[in-house]
């Protein structure tokens, strides 16, 4: 157990990167950036009243740590923090750091002059650098969309404009070419002029400073392509599925942005037809294709959202990338369901079941262990473990298959299995690793629970005459909450996925719009299937 002022403390004087680390993942579950840059203020001044009585040696530590931790927190989280909130700026720069380097104190030693004016400027070089930025992001959103979505999530999806591109580009042509309504996708030459003016050493530690007028063409794009859209669906609306409706949220959602495609004629076909892409299409093709889908799912979601709305994410909501990535998840395991029971054919459900086993092996190769464990949780549904015929006849090798991926799976000792899992993945093939997003929302929601029965305490602070109460805060809870952050930016550390020409477009679309049955219908065509 501590407090936001030990933490502060151990955090200025200990010099520990990984902690600083840790502690600038997960501090404001406990403390706001404000409250921070208060507290960082008070041991800075503290210290300077006590250097008779500590010493010179102990007053430069704590000042260098001090100087250290603003210094990574601006140049690390400056669009998260600072960026979105004018008092913090002001107390930063107005409150600290102008009032700071006048003080009589300072202006005695020539170090902590030093120390001031080089962190007065590195403040005041990102504040300039971001202002474009902050102006283009106040353009681009009115403020029914920016109240729900932040500036960092914003700037989250304009990496993801350039880092889908390729991809995005080849699905709209082939799309446009099989009559699905796909339009042009934006000229590259907004993105080339905004980079050649943005400073070359800020490009390349902020690469999304040039990408707000690629972003907004790909917004621009969406919305035009989903108003053709709906004139395509009055034709035949019998067929044509709802393209508003559960599978695609609002153009200007982080987690639609690259997928709203309009090919309202192609899913009707599809759906139409009741094909199934398991028994149509080769496991390793399926898995792709899956695997791009949950890619792009993962890397929809903004860091700093991962812990707080990974305990609001209920079944069925869309509303921010993290519930998306819930209910994608949904859907999978639905959607393996629906394959299985709605084979009418003994050998049809045999040959599915295996196929699926096929797709979550390859799917662990691939590093994919969303959809693996979508899979595995769709296979042991009661809807399908029920079917013993059918598993009866599953090949010797595939059910020895599965019976390794329920190995991986297991939910013993807190999933340490798939939990170790992973972590070897990331060590051994970084950048290829897709965690299930119920893990970590499972995790959050433990932390959550600990941080609503918290205590307090009553301290003293220099220069405030009353005791103030403030939260003790569980670390050792935190900690792991700060692990598990870390690798999933470990996870988002990706290379840009390549176009994938030689693989139909139908096996993307069937993938995204996935067709599921309700409950209900799952459990009769079980039911029918083997009515024992």
């Amino acid at each position: 157990m501590a407090t936001p002022v030990a933490l502060v403390a151990y955090l200025t004087e200990a010099g520990d990167g990984a902690f600083m680390r840790e502690f600038f993942l997960v501090y404001r579950k406990f403390c706001s950036p404000l409250q921070l840059a208060k507290l960082l203020r008070l041991r800075f001044l503290w210290y300077l009243d006590q250097r008779d009585r500590v010493g010179e040696a102990k007053v430069e530590k704590v000042r260098d740590g001090v100087a250290s931790v603003i210094a990574y927190w601006v140049d690390e989280f400056y669009i998260l923090d600072f960026a979105p909130s004018r008092d913090l700026r002001t107390f930063l720069i107005a409150e600290f750091l102008n009032a700071v380097k006048d003080d009589p104190r300072v202006v005695d030693h020539a170090r902590d002059r030093r120390t001031i004016r080089s962190l007065r400027k590195r403040v005041r070089t990102a504040d300039s650098t971001f202002k474009d930025l902050r102006a283009a992001y106040e353009r681009a959103l009115p403020p029914t969309v920016s109240a729900s979505m932040d500036l960092a999530a914003w700037t989250h999806l304009l990496r993801l404009a350039v880092f889908y591109k390729a991809v995005r580009d080849d699905l709209d042509r082939r799309l446009a070419q099989d009559g699905g309504g796909g339009g042009a996708s934006p000229a590259p030459d907004a993105l080339t002029a905004a980079i050649s003016t943005t400073p070359r050493s800020f490009r390349a530690s902020n690469p999304a400073v040039a990408m707000f007028a690629l972003a907004q063409s790909v917004i621009a794009s969406t919305t035009q392509k989903r108003s053709s859209s709906s004139s395509s669906r009055t034709r035949d609306s019998a067929l044509v599925p709802d393209m508003d409706g559960p599978h695609e949220s609002s153009a200007l959602a982080p987690h639609a942005a690259l997928f709203a495609h309009s090919a309202p004629d192609l899913v009707a076909r599809m759906l139409a037809t009741k094909k199934s892409l398991v028994l149509t299409y080769k496991p390793d093709v399926l898995a792709h294709q899956l695997t791009l889908i949950e890619e792009w799912y993962l890397m929809a979601i903004p860091w700093h959202e991962l812990l707080t709305s990974a305990g609001t994410a209920r079944a069925g909501a869309r509303t921010n990338p993290v519930q998306a990535m819930i209910a994608r998840h949904n859907d999978t395991t639905a959607w393996v369901q629906t394959e299985v029971c709605s084979q009418k054919s003994i050998d049809d459900r045999v040959k599915t079941v295996e196929r699926l086993i096929r797709i979550a092996a390859k799917c662990l190769a691939l590093g994919n262990f969303s959809t693996l464990q979508q899979i595995g949780i769709g296979l042991q549904q009661s809807s399908v473990d029920r079917l013993k015929g059918t598993w009866k006849k599953v090949s010797s090798q595939d059910k020895a298959t599965f019976d390794h991926l329920k190995q991986v799976l297991s939910l013993d000792r807190n999933s340490s299995a798939l939990r170790a899992a992973i972590a070897d993945r990331l060590k051994s093939h970084p950048g290829t690793v897709i965690p299930p997003l119920p893990l970590y929302c499972a995790d959050f929601e433990k932390l959550r629970a600990v941080w609503a029965g918290r205590s307090t305490t009553n301290i003293n602070l220099p220069n405030v005459p009353v005791p103030i109460a403030i939260p003790v805060v569980p670390w050792g809870k935190f900690r792991p909450a700060a692990a598990q952050l870390t690798q999933f930016l470990e996870a988002q550390r990706r290379p840009a996925p390549v176009p994938r020409p030689d693989i139909p477009v139908e096996v993307f679309v069937g993938c995204y719009y996935l067709r599921t049955e309700k409950p209900d219908e799952i459990a009769r065509m079980s039911h029918e299937c083997e009515k024992k």
